[in-house]
């Protein structure tokens, strides 16, 4: 038994284990049991990964052939949830990121153009590019109520900002910036308190990356005001 498959046979099956997969899917300590034909019937990429020839004599995990992958296990799980139940939501929700960023990150890694698309149109309505677009999103963020809490309907834009940068989405980057500009300094640093988003610490006010964002706060202002 090799080292590899020493490995391999610890880690924790996810939730996407079907009993009729015939590819294991590895990311992190997380394994997924899932359809290779559903993988290369939308991705390119995953098509030309699988064909690539294997050797004769070849661990199998469950009686599967098994590819590993190094992207992070709750970004797949959020791929795999797309892929097979479909990228859908209701109402706007601030929840809603953490799943577009991972299926726009993935999407894009691994060419599945409908699902990139879903998800470039899901961020240009929170982060419209013009000011008929910023004021419907105005409007959504008002409740049943009355009640104005655009926290509720859009993620922090420190993490859209960040997304934008990694991506280069840079025609989210105007409304972000404008966003964060109502924001103190104080609700800055102190980044999104939404828990169910599991973003990175926000930074220390002396780092660079703090000082990066008071700059660009500083800079849309002035751009604003001129």
């Amino acid at each position: 038994m090799s080292r590899i498959f020493t490995r391999i046979d610890n880690f924790t099956r996810s939730e996407f284990w079907f009993a009729d997969g015939n590819i294991v899917v590895v990311s992190g300590h997380s394994a997924f049991k899932v359809h290779r034909g559903q993988l290369e019937r939308h991705s390119e990429v995953f098509k030309d990964l699988f064909s690539i020839p294997q050797p004769a004599i070849q661990d199998l995990y469950d009686g599967c052939p098994w590819v590993e992958l190094y992207d992070a296990p709750a970004d797949i799980l959020f791929l795999f949830t797309a892929l097979y139940d479909g990228l859908y939501f209701k109402k706007p929700n601030a929840q809603n990121f953490l799943a577009v960023a991972a299926v726009l990150r993935l999407s894009t890694k691994y060419l599945i153009e409908h699902l990139r698309q879903r998800c470039l149109i899901h961020l240009g309505l929170d982060w419209p590019s013009t000011l008929e677009g910023w004021d419907l999103r105005e409007k959504d963020a008002v409740d049943d109520a009355g009640r104005y809490s655009p926290r509720d309907t859009c993620p922090h834009p420190i993490l859209v900002i960040n997304l934008a940068k990694e991506l280069d989405l840079s025609h989210l980057l105007p409304a972000a910036f404008y966003d964060l500009s109502r924001y103190g300094p104080r609700r800055i640093v102190s980044g999104t308190p939404n828990p169910a988003l599991s973003c990175s610490p926000p930074p220390d006010s002396s780092s660079p990356e703090s000082q990066t964002l008071y700059l660009d706060r500083d800079e849309l202002r002035m751009i604003l005001n001129a």
